[in-house]
């Protein structure tokens, strides 16, 4: 953390690490998470977000049930080479109704749960339809191929579906059922479909093109993540259980979710901040200002010791294939809703490598400056 975010992390907070000293209140348990996730800037994780959009905008010509197994947690959709991965608790819960997408008569799956669907309760008195469990929807969005960036660009679109991928003749994306998808009044389908729901940010897609090629280098790039990432923060979190998650994939660009707990390995006194707090607080020579001094510093230990739990973070990767077996990776920046990617060893040397002896002078600069504020008010 470099000077000017610790100085915004700190704030005004001379009179609450002095408030806390005195009263010792647990206010380092309201922040333990606070200060290791500012150090991840925050960025756009290419995961699909539930959007809003009317269920009656489509018609289910021609419905085929596609059968799937009851041991089975993946499916694959043939006719478009996309795979996806489900939670394994959706096993035999599920099912998948092959039908038209209308507004294009171009291709549609559904993902139902599928006791909510099997039961077919009406949802009026005349029985004109039925709650069906919808999950979500796979379908074809256009009968040629646009790019993610054009997709977001479709304000009839935008907000309600999520790009997938495109192929040279066509263009698919994903949506979400919004409304009631079972019958209010039977309280076990409505807790079934909410754990199911719950658990769909758990979808992983595999799709065509790349895929395969990010398959097979699959444990070289989170190596490669892990080495990046590990070397940076060793002097103060050892990265441990970390996994990989592909969350798409668009032409030669992987996008990537390593996940990982981030464990402190040193004490608060070995802390170049805490150690610098104690130097300038050893110069002092007025008991007062001595006595201040020490209650200030009790402040920063409460609230350094919330930072002292491991937590599992997400962090989005992406990587962009340059042959079958070259790539870089890039930290996804966003701001502004404008993505930047940036060389990965670059933004963590940039960004998460601690210079120590910047950290320990900031500690100093702290207390001189708490002191000087003592100083005034006597």
């Amino acid at each position: 953390m470099n000077n000017k975010q610790l100085s915004e992390h700190i704030g005004n907070i001379d009179d609450i690490l002095i408030q806390q000293a005195e009263k010792l209140p647990n206010y380092a348990a309201q922040h333990r998470r606070k200060r290791l996730k500012q150090l991840l800037a925050t960025a756009a994780v290419l995961l699909l977000m539930v959007g809003s959009f009317s269920v009656g905008a489509f018609a289910f010509a021609n419905e085929v049930i596609v059968e799937v197994p009851v041991a089975q947690e993946q499916v694959t959709l043939e006719e478009i080479g996309i795979t996806l991965i489900l939670p394994n608790s959706w096993k035999g819960k599920y099912g998948v109704v092959e039908g038209t997408f209308e507004p294009n008569n171009s291709p549609m799956w559904e993902f139902y749960v599928k006791s909510i669907y099997d039961s077919k309760t009406p949802t009026n008195p005349n029985g004109e339809s039925f709650y069906r469990g919808t999950l979500f929807y796979v379908f074809q969005y256009a009968d040629y191929s646009i790019s993610a960036k054009e997709f977001a660009s479709d304000v009839e679109i935008a907000g309600t579906a999520h790009y997938l991928f495109s192929t040279e003749s066509a263009t698919y994306a994903i949506m979400y059922a919004p409304d009631m998808q079972f019958d209010p009044e039977n309280s076990a389908q409505r807790d079934e479909y909410q754990t199911m729901e719950q658990s769909i940010q758990e979808l992983q897609f595999i799709m065509p093109g790349i895929s395969e090629i990010v398959a097979d280098h699959k444990s070289e790039i989170i190596h490669d993540i892990y080495t990046i990432i590990s070397e940076a923060q060793k002097p103060r979190y050892k990265i441990t259980n970390y996994e990989l998650q592909i969350t798409g994939i668009e032409e030669n660009r992987a996008n990537y979710c390593f996940i990982a707990d981030w464990e402190p390995c040193r004490t608060v006194e070995e802390d170049p901040l805490m150690q610098g707090l104690r130097q300038a607080a050893s110069l002092l020579t007025d008991e007062q200002e001595k006595a201040y001094a020490e209650k200030y510093i009790n402040g920063w230990l409460l609230e350094m010791q919330g930072w002292q739990e491991t937590e599992r973070l997400e962090t989005p990767i992406v990587a962009i294939m340059e042959s079958e077996d070259s790539w870089t990776l890039y930290y996804p920046y966003v701001k502004n809703d404008e993505e930047t990617l940036i060389l990965l060893s670059e933004y963590i040397k940039e960004n998460w490598t601690e210079d120590s002896e910047a950290r320990r002078q900031s500690g100093i600069d702290l207390l001189n400056e708490a002191i000087k504020k003592f100083r005034n008010k006597k």
